[in-house]
């Protein structure tokens, strides 16, 4: 049987070096809120010097999401793949609108509604702790954090993901994603990558590049 978490605790995957390839989320850890690092402590972006800091920004290509979503977000939001918002409920239970945004559903950082798509974009360092910062207080509004200062650690170490599924793409390349609950409990997430057209690039015009073999990390 699926164990909730209280509402102090919810699941992360801790694991090192994701990818844009998949990743899992075991409901059967649980991330604590237990440190409590102020603001100006937390260190800088990791990446290497010389090269731009990217985040998924959201994208709205058509009114879809509109109608397919319990809540939207708008164009043009920071995003984070958002999977921590599914971790206290069966997914297996979703239904309608909460199904397809577990399904697909990428979290915008200001309305916290979801998109089906995002964008790669360059993102300056203000704004990518400003990120931080607003996920920080969302988690403590929604979450059950007892302070900004103990929910930094989450909140950045879901925008650093979402840099990690960003970084090694072209500007404007879109990213979409799939989740689904496994057998064993497990929530996987799989990450397509849409790359904009060799011969247009400077339009929006994509090409779908195939995901790698669906096998068990």
């Amino acid at each position: 049987m699926l164990a909730l978490f209280p509402a102090l605790r919810f699941a992360l995957d801790q694991s090192k070096g994701r990818q844009i390839e998949m990743r899992l989320v075991s409901l059967a850890r649980a991330y604590s809120f237990d440190r409590k690092p102020p603001v100006s402590d937390l260190a800088p972006p990791v990446y290497c010097e010389g090269t731009m800091l990217k985040l998924p920004r959201t994208l709205r290509l058509d009114q879809s999401d509109l109608r397919i979503f319990p809540r939207a977000a708008e164009p043009g939001e920071w995003a984070v793949p958002g999977t921590f918002a599914f971790l206290e409920r069966n997914p297996a239970v979703y239904e309608g609108k909460d199904r397809l945004a577990f399904s697909s559903g990428w979290l915008g950082c200001g309305s916290f509604g979801r998109s089906t798509l995002v964008e790669v974009a360059e993102v300056a360092e203000a704004d990518y702790f400003a990120a931080v910062e607003r996920l920080a207080r969302h988690f403590v509004e929604h979450y059950g954090a007892p302070d900004l200062g103990a929910a930094l650690p989450a909140a950045r170490e879901e925008i650093d993901h979402a840099a990690s599924l960003a970084q090694d793409h072209k500007i404007g390349t879109l990213l979409a994603m799939e989740r689904h609950l496994d057998d064993a409990y497990h929530i996987r997430e799989r990450y397509r990558v849409i790359l904009p057209s060799r011969s247009e690039e400077h339009t929006r015009i994509w090409t779908l590049v195939e995901d790698e073999s669906d096998e068990e990390p």
